[in-house]
Formats: structure tokens, sequence, C-alpha cells
């Protein structure tokens, strides 16, 4: 950790890392009320379980913040901030309509607060296990259209437990002897129009993604995952809407029957 001086406010922790850091998050309280200095903890991906919206604060950090996106499914841009009253308030100085400032690029609409609130008493009071059943019956539609072929369901992989991004993930294993690996349906999927279904990286399908100087289709590596079995493809399916896992069965299907026989 930088060494802490004069200039110092407040100390930064991303929470998604904190299996990875030197120091805890509970040992970065005490370091900062040592010194008299604010803690802000990042905790955008770490929801679900929605017991974190209220567990988490209780460990002393003065402001959390949580995505309203990603599992809470509210507006994309959207974020909860948790913390000491005084702070907030310091955190709307920030916003509409002090117009000189970040907020007039930033600010929020009535409309995406109100999206973020119902969504929010949405995820709070789902019943997980009935979501998850849903979620078990999306990919299995999935995996009926596609037996035909040969192409198995692996077990589902949940961790609940998990620092980030707690959602279960489904995969499906291709027989070698089909003839496609399992990055090349994913692309298939991603390439399809003229809607996409999914994404292989922010480089992929002639974007140019992060790096403007990379070729065109330069797939984005996802260093930040460990290699999979090439004959392997899978996501998660709490982005669906009903009937999406529909449309992706038919897709998969057309991808898989257009295969060149051997």
């Amino acid at each position: 950790m930088p060494p802490i001086n004069a200039k110092t406010l407040a100390i930064h922790f991303t929470n998604i890392l904190s299996d990875k850091g030197k120091v805890s998050g509970p040992e970065t309280v005490a370091i900062a009320k040592e010194h008299n200095v604010y803690t802000f903890n990042d905790a955008a991906a770490d929801v679900p379980p929605k017991e974190r919206i209220w567990e988490y604060p209780a460990l002393g950090f003065d402001m959390f913040t949580f995505s309203g996106g990603k599992d809470i499914r509210g507006p994309q841009a959207s974020g909860i901030l948790i913390g000491k009253e005084e702070l907030i308030r310091y955190a709307l100085l920030n916003m509409s309509p002090q117009e000189d400032r970040i907020g007039r690029c930033c600010k929020v609409g009535k409309e995406t607060i109100l999206g973020l609130l119902k969504a929010l008493e949405i995820f709070v009071n789902q019943d997980f296990d009935a979501t998850l059943k849903i979620y078990d019956e999306r990919a299995q539609v999935i995996t009926d259209a596609i037996k035909k072929f040969g192409v198995a369901a692996l077990p589902r992989q949940f961790n609940p437990q998990a620092l980030r991004n707690v959602t279960p993930r489904y995969s499906w294993q291709i027989p070698a002897e089909l003839g496609i690996t399992g990055p090349e349906a994913m692309q298939k999927l991603a390439d399809t129009r003229p809607l996409g279904i999914g994404s292989m990286g922010a480089g992929a399908s002639g974007m140019r993604g992060r790096n403007p100087d990379s070729p065109p289709g330069e797939n984005f590596k996802e260093n930040h995952r460990p290699p999979r079995d090439a004959h392997t493809f899978g996501f998660a399916v709490w982005q669906l809407k009903e009937g999406e896992d529909k449309i992706i069965a038919n897709r998969l299907v057309e991808i898989f029957r257009a295969i060149p026989k051997a």
C-alpha cells in the first residue's frame, strides 16, 4: 500500500481482488481509522448473493458501491452508493445541478433512478432457488435442441461464495468428430446477423475493440479466465429474456447442421 500522507483523503479498496491482495478489507479499515482517512470499497460486480448489499457495508468501510446493472439487471449506467450521509452529500455535489462539474457529462436521469429502484426491489425480493430453476430450464431448451448432434451438457458451474459475478454458467461438450470447436461455435453465434448472439470480446466480429491499431476482427484475449477445453462452449443465461433461449437453440442447430460432412 502506498504511504499515507497529509494529502491522503481516502483509501480505495477493490473488493473483487480482496483474495489476492496483501491487505485485507478489515485491515484496510483499521489502517484508515488509525490515520483518520476515509475508506471506499468498490464491489461493483459482487452481488448476488443479495445479502452482500447490507452485509458488506457492515464491515466498516465509509462507502460502498455496487453496479446497478449486471445481475441486479437495472439500467446499465446506474449504480448504488451506500455509506455515511456526509460523504453521500459530497458525492451529490458532483451531480446536476452543479453543471460546471463532472456531473454534466455523467448525470443520471430520473428514468434511470426509477428503473434502478424497481430492479433493486425485484432483486432483493426474489426467490433465488426459483430463479435458478428458470436458468436450468433455459439451458435445458438448448441441450434438448443440440443433443441430436452428439453435443452434451456438462455439469452446471456455480459457486455462490465467489467474489464476483456469482451466476451459474452452463456449458456443452462438442464431439471432436463433429468438426467444429467451442470457440468457433461461439464466434458463429456472435457473427449472427442482423443481431449477434453474445460476443467473443471487444475485438471480435470486425470491431477494433480496445486497441484502435489492431487489425479488424482480432479477438480480445480473455486473460482473466483459465484456458478451456477447445471442444466446449458455454455462457451464463441470466441475461436472457423469455424465448431467447429458443433463439440461441435454433441458431446452434443451424450452425451444427451447416458443418460440412467429412
